[in-house]
């Protein structure tokens, strides 16, 4: 079932394995578009690895003064 699913995800998240917690979050949703928890999972999960993006982004451009401060806004 989609909980399962979704339980499954969670499970892994847990287990620091975020790309096999998203995969079951998505096939969750694939069984149950309106399942809120794993859209909000989901978004935890993407906006975790763009931070992550931006961050790496900031060590190899440390001038990127704009990039910075977007990033102090948004939960560095």
């Amino acid at each position: 079932t989609a909980q399962q699913l979704f339980e499954l995800g969670q499970q892994k998240w847990r287990m620091g394995l975020k790309q096999d917690a998203v995969d079951y979050f998505l096939q969750a949703l694939d069984k149950d578009p309106d399942l809120d928890a794993a859209w909000e999972a989901l978004g935890r999960l993407y906006l975790d690895k763009s931070l992550e993006a931006y961050r790496k982004l900031l060590e190899r451009h440390p001038e990127n003064e704009r990039l910075r401060q977007w990033l102090e806004g948004h939960g560095k």
